[in-house]
């Protein structure tokens, strides 16, 4: 559990056999948007 710590997770509604190209584009343009402060407050 302590490995999950910063980790960042997508859960998409499709099946990974069903999962294609534009579901992996949809995850990582999604990573991309995320504010990342690892524990921190905005400042």
């Amino acid at each position: 559990m302590w490995e999950l710590t910063y980790s960042e997770l997508v859960f998409l509604d499709v099946s990974w056999r069903k999962c294609n190209v534009e579901h992996v584009q949809m995850a990582i343009s999604d990573f991309q948007r995320r504010d990342r402060r690892f524990g921190g407050v905005d400042s």
